[in-house]
């Protein structure tokens, strides 16, 4: 047997999605969710969704994110750690880079007193064409 998170006013499961997504729209207008027309601009799906990135973004793996939704394919749940692993990767790659480095130097970047002028700005400073 399943468990149940949401349940009815009369703690039963919801009969269907339908249900269970007209029940989230009631949620979303008490809690003031509404656009310009007074109807709920959020949605059961969006929810979902938002739920999932949240997942991702906290490390939950492909398979993880298919058991917590009930997905039964793993390119479902790709979509949602496809961009929270590409961001961990370049962030990694970053620290490493940093590392190899010891971090930035500032005696690379040339004397602050004493900067050379641009032929350019001679030029405009002079009066010369």
């Amino acid at each position: 047997m399943r468990e149940t998170y949401l349940a009815t006013e009369y703690g039963k499961p919801f009969a269907s999605s339908g249900s269970l997504d007209n029940r989230v729209r009631k949620w979303i207008v008490a809690a003031g969710l509404v656009g310009k027309d007074g109807k709920a601009n959020r949605s059961q799906h969006g929810i979902r969704k938002g739920v999932a990135e949240i997942m991702a973004e906290n490390g939950a793996t492909e398979y993880e994110l298919m058991s917590a939704f009930g997905w039964t394919e793993a390119k479902t749940a790709s979509v949602y750690t496809k961009k929270f692993q590409r961001r961990g990767a370049a962030a990694a790659a970053s620290r490493r880079l940093a590392g190899a480095q010891g971090g930035p130097r500032l005696e690379n970047r040339g004397p602050v007193s004493g900067l050379s002028v641009s032929k350019t700005r001679e030029n405009r400073d002079s009066g010369s064409p």
